[in-house]
C-alpha cells in the first residue's frame, strides 16, 4: 500500500506544474489577445467619422457611371 501512496504523489508532482503551466500560457494568450483588441479599438476610434451621406451620393454616381456609361446625361 505505500507503494502506491507515494506513486500517486510522483504523479501529482509532475502533473500539477503542467497543468499550472499550460494554464497560466492560456491565460497569457487570453491577456495578449484583450490587449490587442484594445488597441484596435483605441485605433478605431481615433479614425475619422463616416460621412454615410457622401458614401451614399459615391454610391449613386458609380451606379450612374454603370448604367449610363462614362458620358455626361
Amino acid at each position: 500500500m505505500r507503494k502506491q501512496k507515494g506513486s500517486l504523489t510522483v504523479e501529482a508532482a509532475l502533473i500539477v506544474p503542467l497543468v499550472l503551466t499550460v494554464f497560466a500560457l492560456a491565460v497569457n494568450a487570453g491577456i495578449s489577445l484583450y490587449t490587442e483588441c484594445r488597441e484596435m479599438a483605441a485605433e478605431a476610434m481615433v479614425k475619422e467619422d463616416i460621412d454615410a451621406a457622401e458614401l451614399f451620393y459615391a454610391k449613386e454616381r458609380v451606379k450612374d457611371i454603370a448604367k449610363y456609361g462614362d458620358s455626361l446625361h
